[in-house]
This record gives structure tokens, C-alpha cells and sequence, in this order.
């Protein structure tokens, strides 16, 4: 049986990504702003990108322009067995870390 301790996230871990995360913003706007398609936008994937190849994913875009990371397993040539995707996250936010973070934390034990 799997360890799921192990899969608990390093919360000062995400914390430090969240805010690096929040650093993708427009300062000329109040407040926290990352419009589809602007710089900053375009940045937090690049960032999203490395975080999940950081992992141990092999992060790509599929079609619709959403940013997918696939654990690769004993039998790489078959499809994963499970994804998830939330349509309501307007953009990569802080969902994007938290669903790195506990593949990051299993790699490292």
C-alpha cells in the first residue's frame, strides 16, 4: 500500500510557489491582474511549464490551450488513466501549484 503521507504537501513549499506565482501580474492595474494573452499571462504558463517538468511531468498544451501534465509510468505508450481540469480557474493560479505539489513531494521521498 502506498504511502499517502508522503503525498502531503510541503504547505511553506506552496506558499513560496503561490506568491511566486502571484508575482505574474499587470502593476500598472490595482490589485492582482494577469488579462489572457498579456505578458504576464503568457509568463505564469512558461513558469507553469517548468514547475510540472520540475516535477517529473511532462507538461505540453493541448488543443484548447490548457496546460496538462502527464506522469509518465511503466507503460508510457497508453493514456493516463485520470486527468482533471477546472474549468473555473480563470487562467494558471494557485490550483496549478497545489496540483504539483504533491507529485513533487512523493518524488522527493
Amino acid at each position: 500500500m502506498p504511502d499517502l503521507d508522503a503525498l502531503v504537501p510541503d504547505s511553506a513549499r506552496l506558499a513560496g510557489r503561490i506568491a511566486e506565482l502571484a508575482e505574474f501580474r499587470d502593476s500598472t492595474r490595482p490589485g492582482w491582474s494577469r488579462e489572457v494573452f498579456s505578458e504576464p499571462y503568457r509568463a505564469s504558463r512558461d513558469w507553469v511549464f517548468r514547475q510540472m517538468a520540475d516535477a517529473g511531468l511532462e507538461p505540453r498544451t493541448d488543443g484548447a490551450g490548457n496546460i496538462v501534465g502527464r506522469l509518465p509510468g511503466r507503460h508510457p505508450d497508453e493514456p493516463a488513466p485520470r486527468r482533471g481540469h477546472d474549468p473555473l480557474r480563470p487562467g494558471p493560479g494557485a490550483g496549478a501549484a497545489a496540483g504539483v505539489a504533491p507529485r513533487r513531494r512523493a518524488r522527493v521521498r
